[in-house]
């Protein structure tokens, strides 16, 4: 993804550059309030995204990222992850577990082939899978809803450090770090926890993302949670990754969704 920020009054170098590739048609769209935001795509490569932020002035430009800052980040971000889910699974996918999971559980996931079921219960309702090197989990836990369960942040910590005791050695969510969010994951209202996770006696940490919401046609809470364990390395590309396997996910009942993140 490439970014351009712009004014028509600059002389600035990108901002003339800018003016340069621009015709007067949209120069006075500009001018008019009419264009701010133009997404291009494969502008100089393939698969590239590019994105004029263009404003007559300095003042107009303020307000336009004032206005429309979120939609240009959520627009940003959108792209990165659909082309990110189409290197992910360009060529090859474990299909074999894709299909297990749905024969054996409520909710399956598209999954790349290096991925692989490290532990599982149906009478505890959990899966876990795990990619090395570097070191990356998914985890899947289902629990049966009632309308006393009130998922709070201390809910999903508790939860979480729950379920790490028994799958991931004894990980625990850093509270001071982490936060909470409520956002659409693909069809369910959901909340997401987002932080840092640590083991006291490995000494080691990382970032985790934990997604949970109700699903009335099963009447189970799902919590999918994933994290990463990179010492030394960027952890960004990795826990992305996992966000983009965790959007996969769909109920054993459901056809293959075609949603991006």
């Amino acid at each position: 993804n490439v970014m351009f920020i712009a004014r028509l009054d600059s002389e600035l170098p990108i901002s003339k550059e800018v003016n340069d590739l621009l015709n007067d048609d949209v120069k006075a769209g500009i001018r008019s309030g009419k264009y701010f935001y133009i997404p291009q795509h494969n502008t100089w490569a393939r698969n590239q995204y590019v994105v004029f932020l263009v404003a007559p002035t300095k003042n107009d430009m303020i307000q336009s990222l004032y206005d429309k800052g979120e939609l240009v980040s959520e627009d940003f971000r959108k792209s990165y992850y659909k082309r990110l889910k189409e290197r992910m699974f360009k060529r090859f996918e474990n299909e074999e577990l894709e299909q297990y999971l749905a024969k054996h559980y409520p909710f399956t996931l598209r999954l790349p082939p290096d991925y692989l079921l490290l532990d599982e219960s149906q009478e505890e309702r959990y899966i876990w899978l795990r990619r090395l090197h570097p070191d990356r989990s998914l985890a899947v836990h289902w629990i049966p809803y009632n309308d006393t369960i009130d998922i709070t942040y201390d809910w999903i910590v508790k939860q979480r450090n729950k379920l790490a005791e028994k799958i991931f050695h004894g990980d625990v969510v850093v509270e001071e770090e982490s936060k909470l969010r409520e956002l659409k994951f693909k069809r369910w209202q959901a909340k997401r926890l987002v932080g840092t996770w640590k083991n006291p006696e490995l000494v080691i940490g990382g970032p985790f993302r934990s997604t949970v919401f109700v699903d009335k046609k099963t009447n189970y809470i799902f919590m999918i949670d994933f994290y990463v364990r990179a010492i030394g390395q960027r952890k960004r590309p990795y826990i992305d990754q996992l966000d983009v396997i965790a959007h996969t996910f769909r109920l054993a009942t459901d056809k293959e969704e075609k949603t991006s993140l």
